[in-house]
């Protein structure tokens, strides 16, 4: 029996551990039952030789099994909680730092996220392979520290293109101020957030609400006007939302009901997030956009409005900064839960599926009956 099967933590009961007769629970069986033990001799005719050798692999087996469980036995409870720290807190680690390098670095370095994750890769074949590192915890641990990058990984990508990428677009593109209403959206094309003129205004009595059944939300849409705009204008600005408003004439999305607010974050095509084509289809989202163009030809059919060829959809708010900001606080939370979430789970799952700590000596003479 090598030492590949030995407990993580120890032995999950210390009075049962004392007792060299007990045999350890662990959910296996055990390998000594029924070793040395004539098997048919009567009928299958073996020799007093064969189960000589039986006899004596039983107690050579044995013998090994009890003084590995004494060795667990007498674990000190620092050896135990620094094997509880290896397992969990470099996992841990691992799976926080991943996330921090998909975040951070992935919008201006990928070859450094591709680089990390051969880094990791490299690093976990080495101390597989080393042979300082040969117990069954230590393996168990890099397996640990695996499976966090390639989640961590995945999490990390989840939330940049749900989030963080938002936040650095709107944070990299220019920003427009004293935009009227009435003005053509093509000049803004470069544009991520707009500050508009103190006569602009979303106007609430032309909106309406489209039920989509594709995007299951309805999507709710108004023009955007100035004091100087009349019914012949086209309407190159239109603010929107979803699931705040009536199905005509009733608009509440965003901050449209504070009389201070002027901003508008624009709402950004897929070839605007991404560099790269072929990563567009992960923020594209067919069901929002011909959605929006489906609630134009309503607005054209129930009010009459004339729309400009490239009309731009806007989130009406009062402060855009604080917006572009919600991406990035929204981010950090769902890091910070997950990675406590992972940090229970692994806690949870090594203390009570690997072993518990043992008590120590003083405690031990207690627990005995």
């Amino acid at each position: 029996m090598s030492e590949e099967t030995e407990p993580l933590l120890g032995p999950a009961n210390a009075a049962k551990a004392e007792d060299p007769g007990a045999t350890p629970n662990r959910g296996l069986p055990d390998p000594t039952k029924n070793l040395g033990k004539k098997r048919g001799a009567e009928s299958s005719g073996k020799t007093a030789g064969g189960d000589a050798m039986v006899t004596k692999g039983s107690s050579s087996v044995k013998a090994h099994m009890d003084g590995r469980d004494a060795k667990f036995a007498n674990m000190s409870k620092g050896e135990v909680w620094s094997r509880l720290g290896l397992l969990v807190g470099l996992p841990t680690l691992t799976y926080m730092f991943t996330l921090d390098v998909v975040l951070r670095q992935f919008v201006y370095s990928p070859m450094s996220v591709y680089a990390y994750v051969f880094f990791i890769s490299a690093a976990v074949v080495f101390a597989m392979r080393n042979q300082n590192w040969r117990q069954e915890y230590q393996h168990r641990t890099m397996h640990f520290v695996a499976f966090a990058a390639l989640l961590g990984l995945i999490v990390g990508f989840f939330l940049y293109y749900h989030h963080m990428v938002y936040f650095y677009r709107y944070r990299d593109l220019q920003r427009h101020t004293n935009v009227a209403g009435s003005q053509a959206a093509e000049p803004f094309a470069d544009g991520g957030m707009l500050m508009f003129t103190e006569d602009t205004k979303v106007d609430s009595s032309r909106a309406i609400g489209y039920l989509s059944i594709q995007a299951k939300a309805t999507l709710c849409l108004a023009p955007i006007v100035d004091s100087s705009s009349t019914p012949s204008d086209p309407v190159s600005f239109f603010a929107v939302g979803k699931n705040c408003c009536g199905w005509r004439g009733n608009f509440e999305c965003g901050d449209v009901g504070n009389a201070a607010a002027r901003g508008g974050m624009l709402l950004l095509d897929p070839n605007t997030l991404s560099d790269s084509p072929a990563l567009e289809w992960i923020m594209a989202d067919p069901t929002m956009s011909d959605g929006f163009e489906d609630a134009i030809a309503l607005e054209k059919a129930s009010y009459g409005t004339i729309v400009a060829d490239k009309p731009r959809f806007v989130r009406w708010t009062l402060d855009p900064v604080d917006y572009m900001n919600g991406y990035w606080w929204a981010s950090f939370w769902y890091s910070f839960m997950s990675s406590l979430l992972f940090f229970v789970t692994l806690t949870v799952y090594v203390y009570k599926h690997q072993g518990a700590p043992p008590l120590p000596p003083a405690e031990k003479g207690l627990a005995s009956p």
